[in-house]
């Protein structure tokens, strides 16, 4: 059998992309997580001293089109990712070779093509770890468990060890302290949100109409914009970090072209079709005059 090596990212579908593969394989594979902006710093002198010791090396859940195609254009590499960004550049890998092709999360993807092997077979508490991680992934939401799974997941030191030692075997729930870490844990994004005003627009953007609504919070980004969409029925959510002048953006379940929208108000910053981050700009200082206080 080919000596592989993964590198996924660092959050919950990158994590399940990995465990996906063990299943599959039945046996440990060597991996790093890494994030997109981390992966330039380690991967050129990394695969220079590692890569003869391995047959394949995969990326997971990484779009390292954007930025890092040219270091990740090897013979030896198979991408497999779901962003959309990165299938509008997937034609400009010579050497590299994957499946790079839209789906709601990489997880998903990696379960579509390992199942086409009819061998390959998972028990009912791994295809449930695999919908919830999915129905996060995908801001879909519409599994209770999966806000809290990846809750969880980023209390985890360790973090893919850590998945991979409670959910190696898929869902069955969650255990007495990780579920008063949960409770802990909304209750601080409750009492975050009910501190933070809520500002609104709603108009035309982009030729459509589209309701924004937007936030400051320092802590739980990710929660803070979850609640926003769905308290406010939002195409976008917008979380202010004034510390660190960065906003975090998230698209709602609607057609909002969320990195358009951060290539034309923002200098820089980037993401996916889901998510996206930047440096407050004054373009977006502009725009968020529109807005008014809900």
């Amino acid at each position: 059998m080919s000596k592989k090596f993964i590198i996924s990212d660092i959050d919950l579908d990158g994590a399940m992309s990995y465990l996906l593969f063990k299943w599959y394989y039945k046996e440990p594979i060597p991996y790093k997580t890494c994030s997109i902006t981390r992966f330039q710093e380690w991967f050129p002198a990394w695969y220079a001293k590692y890569s003869d010791s391995y047959d394949e090396i995969y990326i997971l859940d990484l779009d390292v089109s954007q930025d890092h195609l040219e270091l990740a254009d090897k013979e030896k590499v198979f991408i497999i990712d779901h962003h959309k960004s990165h299938i509008d550049n997937k034609t400009k890998y010579k050497k590299a070779k994957g499946q790079i092709v839209e789906e709601s999360s990489c997880a998903k993807l990696i379960y579509n093509i390992l199942s086409k092997d009819k061998n390959f077979k998972l028990n009912q508490y791994q295809q449930l770890l695999v919908a919830l991680v999915d129905d996060y992934d995908s801001y879909t939401l519409t599994i209770p468990q999966s806000r809290h799974l990846n809750i969880v997941y980023w209390n985890f030191q360790n973090r893919l060890e850590k998945f991979e030692a409670f959910f190696g075997y898929g869902f069955k729930g969650f255990t007495p302290d990780q579920k008063r870490y949960i409770k802990y844990h909304e209750a601080k994004v409750a009492e975050t949100i009910k501190d933070a005003p809520h500002y609104a627009y709603e108009g035309k953007l982009f030729d459509k109409q589209f309701k924004i609504v937007a936030a400051f919070a320092s802590s739980y980004i990710n929660d803070v914009a979850d609640h926003l969409i769905k308290d406010h029925n939002a195409d976008c959510a917008i979380v202010v970090n004034s510390e660190t002048d960065k906003v975090s953006m998230r698209r709602g379940n609607s057609d909002f072209d969320l990195l358009k929208f951060t290539e034309h108000f923002f200098d820089g910053g980037g993401g996916h079709e889901y998510a996206t981050g930047a440096k407050i700009s004054e373009n977006f200082m502009t725009f968020t005059k529109l807005f008014q206080e809900i």
